[in-house]
């Protein structure tokens, strides 16, 4: 994960915490490790690849996985096989593997591979970053088909500190209740908002 040396977009310390938050909640246990990287200026084009897969080697991985859409990667094709810059990768001894993209499908209602998936683009809802980094700073919150709702809760309320003038008569004014009593966060406030953007009854 590069730590930037400037704050322009998403602070690193939210980024750190919402990647922390995936990793023990949806991911298997004791399989993933956050690196936090410094001086993320030398990691551009092909030296973020070649320092990406130095890293993973020193942790004792055995394969380094490259999402295809990576900017540094360099893809093209020759004689019907993909090609990219890292099969000119020397002196690490780690298999580079390069990962399909995906997307969702409204059509096969699920996440799929482009490259398996039988519906066009016009079908598919793609996960851009920049796009999904946009909304979230305009305090937008992402659909949950690009962002799980946990995520984005933590994010804004992360982002957007105290941004609501009384929280709780918000929440009880428009969210269902148990009954009691009770206060909530900003984070509980968002995911219960997400909740009700899902509701598909009356639409």
């Amino acid at each position: 994960m590069l730590k930037p040396y400037h704050h322009i977009g998403l602070d690193f310390e939210i980024r750190y915490e919402a990647l922390k938050y995936f990793v023990e909640h949806f991911l298997p246990r004791n399989r993933v490790t956050i690196v936090p990287l410094e001086n993320s200026y030398i990691f551009a084009g092909l030296n973020e690849l070649t320092i990406d897969a130095i890293v993973a080697k020193n942790a004792g991985c055995d394969t380094f996985m490259v999402g295809q859409n990576h900017a540094g990667l360099g893809m093209y094709y020759d004689h019907n096989t993909n090609k990219s810059i890292l099969d000119r990768l020397i002196g690490i001894d780690i298999t580079v593997e390069i990962a399909s993209i995906y997307v969702y499908c409204e059509e096969c209602k699920t996440l799929v591979s482009t490259s398996t998936c039988p519906h066009g683009q016009h079908h598919h809802i793609s996960y851009n970053s920049s796009s999904i980094l946009q909304l979230i700073e305009l305090g937008l919150i992402p659909p949950a088909v690009l962002v799980r709702k946990e995520i984005s809760a933590l994010i804004l309320s992360k982002r957007f500190p105290k941004r609501f003038e009384n929280l709780q008569d918000l929440y009880t004014n428009i969210l269902p209740q148990s009954g009691l009593l009770e206060n909530h966060s900003e984070e509980e406030f968002y995911k219960e908002l997400i909740k009700l953007y899902q509701t598909t009854s009356l639409t």
